[in-house]
């Protein structure tokens, strides 16, 4: 008796449920449509904080096992995010689009000629320093690279408060990976970003370390 009083109450209003129905159905195909796509890139680093540095979680002084962990995760990917590895990013990005690099490949990004108040002869001269900055990269310290023109880095979207939101860098789960994670328009532009950027860390840790062993080295010596 209730379950055939039930269908006919859904019986009367089932012009109301289809209605209800189409007009969510329409509503999701219209914010689906109207969404822009996006492409992401992603890339997973193994650290070696845990498998080779012999930190791993005991029974006994576990608490302090795990800060070190914590501790050592922490400091890598703050310093993954600095401003200095950010900056050669960026300094990256601008040498593609501007086509300092000699790239065959067309530029990630167009910026919008109304909102790029640069005359041609301060986008050739960012150009130049951009070209004395690739040139001189071989033989002096990544760190003491100067950044590329804030302004510029902007109309583009490649200055260090948008890199610094849109990159994603985070341990992965309790393992001993670190992931770095971009979501750009471009395919290419988050391919590009995500294999840069580990490419650079990778260069300026290397520096860090080179350094520090000579400075150790020139204590000992004295």
């Amino acid at each position: 008796m209730d379950l055939w009083y039930l269908f006919n109450i859904l019986w009367r209003k089932r012009w109301l449920i289809v209605l209800v129905t189409v007009l969510t159905a329409a509503s999701t195909w219209i914010f689906l449509g109207s969404k822009a796509e996006s492409y992401k890139a992603r890339a997973v680093i193994s650290t070696g904080i845990i498998e080779y540095k012999g930190l791993t979680l005991q029974k006994e002084g576990s608490f302090v096992q795990q800060f070190q962990i914590e501790s050592s995760f922490n400091n890598l990917i703050e310093q993954m995010k600095s401003r200095s590895t950010l900056n050669l990013l960026t300094q990256r990005l601008l040498e593609h689009d501007l086509g300092v690099d000699n790239a065959a490949e067309p530029p990630f990004r167009q910026p919008d000629p109304g909102e790029f108040p640069f005359p041609q002869s301060e986008i050739d001269s960012i150009v130049q320093k951009l070209k004395t900055n690739l040139s001189d990269s071989i033989n002096e310290p990544l760190t003491n690279q100067p950044p590329p023109s804030q302004k510029l880095a902007e109309a583009f979207g490649y200055d260090y408060q948008t890199l610094s939101e849109d990159l994603k860098i985070q341990r992965v789960g309790e393992s001993d990976l670190v992931s770095v994670e971009y979501e750009a328009e471009n395919p290419r532009l988050a391919h590009f970003v995500v294999k840069t950027f580990v490419e650079e860390f990778f260069k300026l840790y290397e520096e860090d370390i080179f350094y520090e062993e000579n400075v150790a080295l020139k204590f000992h010596e004295e």
